[in-house]
């Protein structure tokens, strides 16, 4: 019997049941589904992330305060704990002069630029808001790629002058102007007054964050917001993509020089940042499909159980098949191809299924991105080919195993 002939047998031993076959793939079908959602979803976040990340430009370089450091044994975690707002007050805090000097000192760096982000309240006459605020220095639009829609961005002569004026999201001027020309109002940040001078780019949600829902300001004018006028974190162009680590070798060596020899900080560009990402998520996209693949794995027990059944109803047909001249090798080819062909049309299905699910959350909800690679395609239908296969293995070997003469005397 070659290859086709045992292919069209298997799938008319499926067809005679189709109750039993139906309910034997449901196994498969539900883990391949399972597996291709929940991949697409941890794919399409690490796709949104890298697109934003990549929206920056493609040479942006990080500067934050602090390192890690590495901590001594358990019996000293008392001392450390007491000593530890020591040691956090011993580290430098960056400053708005470190803009001006990396420029300055860094032939690798184009621009330069600090910020300052937390949440406050935003109220605008009777109606009040929670917000983001972004407290920015004067060339953070030019690093960031961020521009105003309407009016201007936080500019230079706004933050030497130390300016309360305010660019605000979409979210911010629907929400609380209400139809009202916000362009020129006064609206109140924690107490503050500032003087609606632009108005942002619509960004819509990333990730379940409202990326409209922020207000940027001079981050001359965030002590009285924030709490604090010191930058959280420093951002910087290098002077091409070819430059990159160049212009961090030449950050490392100005800010040391500040910090008086101390390497309090941490440089990183947007290849390191899009690596360690890519590993969180691949984590987490490698346990939640391990999850779906147990779906798989109870499925092929099915599958296993079904074929012990089958062998048991066929043994005089193997018996019969033996007489005329099957081998061995014959019988286990047709069960383990029957045992895969259930496999694979369970894979098939549920690999369809997935696929309009994963569509459908994406068009459902554009908060939560979804993407079907065909890797994870193919990943799914192999491992539900596997699955058949090895479930199908002992059944089929039994069946091989049968002595002709006892099968055809069996009734």
């Amino acid at each position: 019997m070659d290859i086709l002939e045992s292919f069209r047998v298997a799938l008319g031993a499926v067809m005679t049941n189709k109750g039993r076959a139906f309910l034997t793939m449901l196994g498969v079908t539900v883990g391949v589904a399972a597996v291709i959602l929940l991949v697409s979803v941890g794919e399409g976040a690490r796709g949104d992330v890298g697109k934003e990340l990549m929206d920056l430009g493609s040479n942006l370089i990080f500067l934050a305060p602090g390192r890690d450091e590495t901590r001594g044994d358990t019996t000293r975690r008392k001392e450390e704990a007491r000593r530890g707002r020591r040691r956090r007050e011993s580290v430098t805090p960056l400053k708005l002069e470190d803009v001006q000097a990396l420029e300055r000192s860094c032939p690798s760096v184009a621009q330069a630029a600090g910020a300052i982000e937390g949440p406050s309240e935003c109220k605008y006459e009777s109606r009040f808001r929670p917000v983001m605020v972004f407290a920015v220095s004067g060339k953070y639009g030019s690093v960031r790629n961020t521009e105003a829609r309407k009016g201007t961005f936080i500019t230079e002569q706004h933050v030497s002058g130390g300016q309360r004026v305010a660019v605000i999201g979409k979210t911010i001027e629907d929400e609380l102007f209400r139809g009202e020309d916000a362009m020129g109002k006064r609206l109140t940040l924690n107490g503050a007054v500032f003087r609606v001078v632009g108005f942002l780019e619509v960004k819509g949600r990333n990730l379940g964050l409202d990326q409209d829902n922020r207000i940027f300001i001079p981050i001359t004018a965030a002590e009285p917001v924030l709490g604090r006028g010191n930058p959280d974190y420093l951002m910087l162009n290098a002077t091409s993509r070819e430059t990159i680590r160049r212009a961090v070798l030449e950050v490392k060596r100005v800010m040391k020089a500040r910090h008086r020899g101390q390497e309090d900080f941490q440089v990183l560009d947007q290849a390191d940042i899009l690596r360690m990402v890519n590993k969180i998520i691949g984590v987490l996209t490698a346990v939640v499909g391990g999850i779906g693949g147990i779906s798989l794995v109870v499925g092929g027990i099915g599958i296993m159980n079904i074929m012990l059944v089958s062998v048991t109803e066929r043994i005089r047909e193997i018996g019969i098949r033996k007489a005329v001249g099957a081998r061995e090798g014959d019988i286990l080819r047709q069960f383990l191809i029957e045992s895969a062909t259930l496999s694979l049309i369970g894979g098939g299905i549920g690999i369809l299924i997935g696929w309009i699910g994963s569509m459908s959350i994406g068009a459902a909800w554009k908060s939560l991105p979804t993407q079907v690679t065909p890797s994870a395609v193919a990943v799914a239908f192999l491992f539900s080919l596997a699955v058949g296969v090895f479930s199908g293995a002992y059944p089929a070997y039994r069946a091989a195993k049968l002595d002709p003469i006892e099968a055809l005397r069996h009734e």
